[in-house]
């Protein structure tokens, strides 16, 4: 199949995501003896890209709007250097002083 040929999958895969494409309107398949002809319907593409831009935009958003909330409630990670406890053992609860 020349379609597949540029793909790295099996043959059987490539057939399966064509046939989720042609189930979902994507594309249009005719077969004429052992040749199977796939057209792409442009018009239900568009729609699909369109509504996958807006989806990006809005995770776009969604994530900028958590770095910053990230950024504003941030908390250093390591104690302070001027910290007295640093350098301090951890004392073990079965030693008895």
């Amino acid at each position: 199949m020349v379609l597949a040929s540029g793909f790295a999958m099996t043959l059987p895969s490539f057939l399966k995501h064509l046939r989720v494409l042609e189930t979902s309107g994507l594309i249009h398949t005719a077969k004429s003896g052992r040749v199977r002809t796939c057209t792409l319907d442009r018009a239900r593409m568009a729609v699909a890209v369109d509504w996958l831009a807006d989806q990006r935009t809005q995770w776009e958003e969604r994530t900028d709007r958590l770095e910053a909330f990230l950024l504003d409630t941030a908390t250093p990670l390591a104690p302070a250097l001027d910290d007295p406890a640093l350098g301090q053992p951890i004392p073990d609860s079965k030693e008895t002083p």
